[in-house]
């Protein structure tokens, strides 16, 4: 087991900034998609089957 602690706040650069920000905006748009895709999916009906009574040895 690894336990590292930084003391230090850790300052990132302008183009890190600005790359987290896009895979934050992309990250959120995929979930957003996928959440209205599944909303708009029609839902699958089940048809009910009709059960098919075995007799039983009892039954005779």
């Amino acid at each position: 087991e690894c336990d590292v602690k930084v003391n230090h706040v850790v300052e990132l650069t302008e183009e890190e900034k600005q790359e987290a920000r896009r895979n934050a905006v992309r990250r959120l748009e995929q979930e957003t998609y996928n959440r209205i895709s599944q909303r708009s999916k029609p839902k699958a009906r089940t048809t009910p089957t009709a059960t098919i009574q075995q007799p039983s040895l009892f039954d005779f």
